[in-house]
């Protein structure tokens, strides 16, 4: 459909690194940085193409980081909102929030992350999911003075973000390295989770599997080292089959040829990489792709062209995998849209 304004802060001059999420409740959850805070919206699916349907956007936190990525949102299988985001140098720290009433009021902020090393001196990249059980898993990482990154940690929590466990460091940048970057969560069923990351130099990417919910991280194994290149995160997708999928925006070693490309998991491995776009337009310039599974068979990419400022989008279907789910038909009477209203935490923006 054709793209329309939806959510606009008066007096606010900017709105950028927008993170979303949808879940039972059949709403879809926003969150983004403006100038110095964070904010917070939601509306219906039915709706979303519709200013009136958006809940007035509420200030969740201040002191935002203004870096890449630099919040996350999910909502569980109970309709809880879960929220980490990255502060900059007031406070700096990966914080957490949640909402439990469908974003009218918020927990207080919990940190997550522990002090700087001498070599730390931002936050990025930061991602929170849910598996199967309802555990929440994030990951974030830091990056040094000249913006290279530094470490990839991970946090868990087994209580709905009641509690949290001390941050494990999963990756460090050692003498030589150039980046540790991009570390991509993602769970497979309810206690074994991936995590995808650049380690090092931009040839391949590094592929650890907790098997226990996160407890462990056995060693990485180096995956895609036909490919290079840093443009973003490598994504890695579910089916309903509980076969793995790879959505990589690379380039090859050989070729040089940038685009998006895919690969499967066989057993223990990932299969050698097929293109999917490396002709368009677009494949020379793509950057930032982002992936998801639907109807648990259906692999939607968009990209950016970042040569000519343009979104582009592909599209495959799974055709040896059962979807075990149904598109949920249009509802003939539609929810009503939320009234706007002011969560008593938030603090006041000066």
């Amino acid at each position: 459909s054709p793209a329309v304004d939806v959510l606009s802060v008066p007096g606010e001059m900017v709105a950028e690194y927008v993170a979303v999420a949808t879940g039972p409740a059949n709403k879809i959850h926003a969150v983004w940085t403006g100038q110095s805070v964070f904010y917070y919206s939601n509306a219906s699916i039915w709706e979303a193409d519709s200013a009136h349907a958006w809940l007035e956007p509420v200030v969740i936190a201040t002191n935002s980081a203004r870096s890449r990525l630099e919040s996350s949102i999910v909502e569980d299988h109970l309709g809880n909102i879960h929220i980490i985001y990255a502060t900059s140098s007031t406070e700096p720290g990966i914080y957490y929030i949640r909402s439990q009433d469908s974003g009218e009021t918020w927990s207080p902020a919990a940190l997550l992350s522990e002090p700087f090393d001498a070599l730390e001196h931002s936050y990025s990249t930061v991602r929170i999911i849910a598996d199967d059980e309802g555990i929440l898993h994030a990951v974030w990482q830091t990056s040094q003075q000249e913006g290279f990154g530094q470490a990839v940690y991970y946090s868990r929590s087994i209580d709905q973000g009641q509690s949290w466990s001390s941050p494990t460091q999963l990756a460090y940048r050692d003498p030589g390295d150039m980046w540790i970057d991009w570390p991509y969560l993602v769970a497979e069923g309810d206690s074994r989770l991936h995590l995808i990351y650049v380690d090092g130099t931009n040839v391949g990417r590094a592929h650890r599997i907790s098997i226990d919910g996160g407890e462990t991280w056995p060693p990485a194994d180096q995956i895609l080292t036909t490919m290079e290149g840093i443009n973003g995160y490598i994504v890695p997708l579910v089916d309903d089959s509980g076969r793995m999928h790879l959505i990589v925006n690379m380039r090859t070693t050989d070729g040089q040829t940038v685009g998006i490309y895919y690969a499967q998991r066989e057993g223990s491995s990932w299969s050698p990489v097929v293109p999917l776009d490396v002709s368009s337009p677009a494949a020379p310039s793509a950057h930032y792709a982002a992936a998801v599974m639907g109807l648990g068979k259906e692999i939607h990419v968009v990209y950016n062209q970042i040569s000519n400022g343009e979104i582009w989008y592909l599209r495959g279907i799974l055709p040896a995998v059962e979807s075990r789910r149904t598109p949920e038909p249009f509802p003939t009477t539609l929810p009503t849209a939320p009234t706007a209203t002011s969560a008593a935490m938030a603090p006041t923006v000066q």
